[in-house]
């Protein structure tokens, strides 16, 4: 077929689109004000208003659809709009967070979670530090027992020159888990070292880090710290560093001797 017929023809069929979802938007309009209580009636509008590209339309009516949900308490229904935004017009992140509390209402955490660090991400890139602050600690607030985001807000701290604020959050995190136990002390060191990271002069918190590493099997991890400072003749990490070497020499003996001949 010629290219020029093809064009032609596929140009027509966008008229005949055009003009239908025209007749359909204006049909639509009419019943919605005949019966403005119709939900479903609304949101078949805001999609054909999404169809056409106006999103500015098709957003201000399915917030407003949302929100008669909420009122109502249908949770579930006013998620399944929100959602619809934000795949109908990508970046519109103050649904995302709309999300992130229905969800927190609904006690689902993890999901509420999620829509919080999409919201952080977004306006990270666009350097808008105070709305990342202040969703990162709504975040927390979800669940406030969730380290990793306690951890995340007091990078966030830090990374926006909040120095003092970042390291209370690392302290209070400290805190809490020496209070389980030792449960994740991986978990604990690693806050620790971000401590250590600010207070670099502290021994004895450098101390607890070294012992606690001991206990969590990482004798090479202690000796590259001791050295690193020159405190291996130091009486407080003398007998660390000697103990961090028996492990290490122990390890690696008992690897030979698991080697085939």
């Amino acid at each position: 077929m010629d290219k020029n017929l093809t064009y032609f023809l596929e140009q027509v069929k966008n008229i005949f689109r055009k003009d239908k979802l025209e007749r359909e938007l204006q049909e639509v309009e009419a019943e919605c004000l005949l019966q403005p209580q119709d939900f479903r009636l609304k949101i078949r509008l805001g999609e054909l208003y999404f169809k056409k590209r106006d999103l500015q339309k098709g957003i201000t009516l399915f917030r407003e659809v949302a929100e008669a949900f909420i009122q109502e308490s249908f949770f579930l229904k006013a998620i399944a709009v929100y959602k619809n935004i934000i795949r109908m017009a990508p970046g519109s992140v103050e649904f995302n967070e709309k999300l992130a509390e229905l969800y927190s209402q609904l006690g689902m955490q993890q999901d509420s979670i999620n829509q919080y660090l999409i919201v952080i991400h977004f306006y990270q890139n666009r350097n808008e530090r105070e709305k990342v602050l202040e969703t990162a600690k709504k975040m927390v607030q979800v669940d406030p027992q969730d380290v990793q985001n306690r951890m995340r807000l007091a990078e966030i701290y830090y990374n926006q020159g909040l120095q003092e604020e970042a390291l209370k959050e690392y302290e209070k995190i400290g805190s809490e888990l020496k209070g389980q136990g030792g449960k994740q002390l991986g978990l604990l060191i690693d806050v620790l070292e971000k401590i250590f990271f600010r207070r670099s002069k502290d021994k004895n918190l450098l101390k607890e880090i070294c012992i606690l590493s001991l206990k969590n099997h990482k004798p090479e991890t202690v000796l590259k710290k001791i050295e690193k400072y020159k405190l291996t003749e130091e009486e407080d990490f003398k007998k660390i560093h000697e103990k961090a070497r028996e492990m290490l020499e122990y390890d690696q003996q008992k690897e030979k001797d698991v080697k085939p001949t």
